[in-house]
C-alpha cells in the first residue's frame, strides 16, 4: 500500500490522467490528495485501489495513444 501511485502505475498504458506531461489537472488531482492525506481523510490505497482510481478518461487514453503513434512515426521518418 502507498500513499501515491508508484511510478509504474502512473507510466502504464491504463492510466488516463498521465497524459505524458503533468497537466493542470493533475496538479488539481495531486493537491486534493495532499490535503486529503493532511486531513487525515485520505488513506494508502493498493496497486489495485490505485489503477483503478488512475484510469481517468477514455479520451484521456486515446489522447495518448495517438500521440504515441505520432511520435513514433515522426521519428521513423528521421531514422529511414
Amino acid at each position: 500500500m502507498s500513499w501515491w501511485p508508484l511510478h509504474s502505475t502512473w507510466m502504464s498504458a491504463s492510466a488516463g490522467w498521465n497524459a505524458g506531461y503533468w497537466t493542470p489537472d493533475n496538479e488539481v488531482w495531486f493537491q486534493k490528495r495532499l490535503d486529503d492525506i493532511r486531513a487525515g481523510i485520505a488513506k494508502p490505497r493498493t496497486t489495485t485501489q490505485w489503477r483503478e482510481d488512475l484510469k481517468g478518461f477514455k479520451a484521456s487514453l486515446q489522447l495518448k495513444r495517438r500521440n504515441a503513434a505520432a511520435a513514433a512515426e515522426v521519428v521513423k521518418g528521421f531514422v529511414a
